[in-house]
Parts: C-alpha cells; structure tokens; sequence
C-alpha cells in the first residue's frame, strides 16, 4: 500500500502541506499554491468571499481565507488581505463587510470606471515598439475594452501607429485611448509591407540611421532628441514587427535634434532614416549623394 501519496491541487501535485488551523490547509506546487478548505469551512465562508470550490489560490483569493477566518492568521497577514481585497476584489469586500469603497481605493474599481466611461471608445490592451522602428509603438484597441485574457472580436478591433514620445502625460497602458487626431490607423499588410521595406533598407545600407527612441527637448519644446541605431544592428522583423531586438548593442549610438513638428507630422507607415546632418528622410533616401551633378 502507498502511504507516500500525494494530494492532488488544481496547480498540480502538492509538494508541500502546511496546517494553518483546522480545515485550512495551505499547499505549494512546483509552479503555485494556495488554501484548502475542509467543507465545514467552505460553508462557514461568507457567501460574498466563497468560491464554488474549497480551492483558494495563492495569488488573490488567499485573501477571501483570511478576512473570513482572522483569527487563523497573524495581523499583518490580515492587514495584507484586507489591502488586496479592496484593491482587487472591490464588490466583493462591499458585500461581505458592508462598507462603500472610496474613489481612489481600489485600482480593480478606478479601472471598472474608466473602462464604463469608456465604452464607446477603442480601449488599448496590447502595445509594442516595432522592431524594425522603435521609435513607433504598434499598438492594438478593441471597442469598449476586452475581458483579461480573451481575444477580442475582429471587426470591433483595430491596430494603430503612435511615436515617441507616446504620450506627454505618460498614461499606462490600460487607459489608453485610440485618438484618430493623434494616431495612424494601420492594417497587417502594410506593417509587412514597412518591415520588407527596412529588410532592404538593412541589407543595403546597414549604417543607416534609425530613429531608436525620442524626447521632447527640456529646454525647448519644439526641438526633439532622437537617439538612433545602426540599421545593421536591429533584427529583421517577421510580418508583424514584434518587439524590438538586437543583434548586439552597438557602441555609436547617435543622438539628433529634430523638429518637433516635422517628427509629429511624419507618415509613420513610412521608414523613415535620419541623415548625418539631421534631416528625415524617407528609407534609404538618405544614403543617396545631394551633392549637383557634374
């Protein structure tokens, strides 16, 4: 008979046991952990905090164990719980203690709101610096937000362009909006298109200068600082333009003051170099000889 057994979690097998007071056992797996409860302990949960299985993970729902059963834990583990309650799990501290949570206390409600006042809006869920164009950020939206971890419906989402520097007033990414005043509207085969065209531009003029990041001058805000990087040094990208990589971080990084008007007003669907002398000039534009001919 096997007495070595191990009991079975939703994470896995448990690799550890620990008894926190009757009929709250706390258990890890090699990847999570979390509380189990006997079942005179799940029907003592309140019901504004209970879980249709006796299974509390480590994450958040360890804090609906410890505002149900204080007396089990300690007082800084019941402050913690209590914190992450109204932070996270809003309706349901309200439920269960009877008390109105503020504006300003809970993020999980401040995010609720913006996203109601939001709803006809194209909500930000995903946003990434192209790699073949740092300096642009794809971003995608999807009207009226997204449920976390789910795919949005086609035809209520877009893919739009924006440039350093994204936004003066540095929003996070979960309130942002779609602005079609401050954004490009972009499809997936021109972002191929933009990515074949910096392919060439990489093989034919690998010294080329590629707008890597920007800021608005301090000093004056109608000049911005562009730092740029070779284009031999930056990854091809595949159709999308993940996430910027680079084959190896170069020691001539170069920094150019542009015009904060012509940077803004650039069409970012275009590759776009800088020239030694500072001008934008479109793909490998900048490589070609200015000088008269003979």
């Amino acid at each position: 008979m096997n007495t070595n057994k191990k009991t079975v979690t939703p994470w896995g097998d448990a690799d550890t046991k620990e008894i926190i007071a009757p009929g709250i056992i706390y258990y890890t797996t090699p990847s999570h952990g979390g509380f189990h409860l006997s079942e005179e302990r799940q029907i003592a949960m309140p019901e504004a905090l209970r879980l249709p299985t006796p299974w509390y993970g480590e994450d958040i729902d360890w804090a609906r164990v410890v505002c149900a059963f204080p007396d089990a834990f300690p007082e800084n583990e019941r402050e913690s719980a209590l914190k992450l309650l109204i932070n996270v799990l809003p309706n349901e501290y309200e439920a269960w203690s009877g008390k109105t949570v503020e504006p300003g206390m809970s993020a999980a409600r401040e995010k609720m709101l913006w996203q109601e006042k939001h709803a006809n809006d194209y909500q930000v869920y995903s946003s990434y610096p192209l790699c073949h164009a740092p300096a642009i950020i794809l971003s995608h939206a999807t009207l009226g937000g997204r449920e976390a971890h789910t795919l949005p419906p086609p035809d209520k989402s877009i893919m739009f362009l924006a440039t350093y520097p994204r936004h003066p007033e540095g929003i996070h990414l979960a309130h942002q909006l779609y602005s079609p005043e401050r954004h490009t509207l972009v499809a997936k085969n021109e972002l191929k298109e933009m990515g074949l065209q910096f392919i060439e531009l990489r093989e034919k003029c690998p010294e080329a200068f590629i707008p890597a990041n920007a800021e608005v001058s301090e000093d004056d805000p109608d000049l911005v600082l562009v730092t740029c990087r070779r284009a031999g040094y930056l990854k091809a990208p595949n159709e999308y333009g993940r996430r910027p990589t680079y084959l190896r971080i170069p020691d001539d990084n170069q920094e150019f003051i542009v015009p904060a008007d012509e940077w803004f007003s650039r069409d970012l669907k275009k590759l776009w170099t800088i020239t030694e002398d500072g001008r934008l000039a479109e793909g490998e534009n900048e490589q070609e000889d200015d000088s008269p001919s003979p």
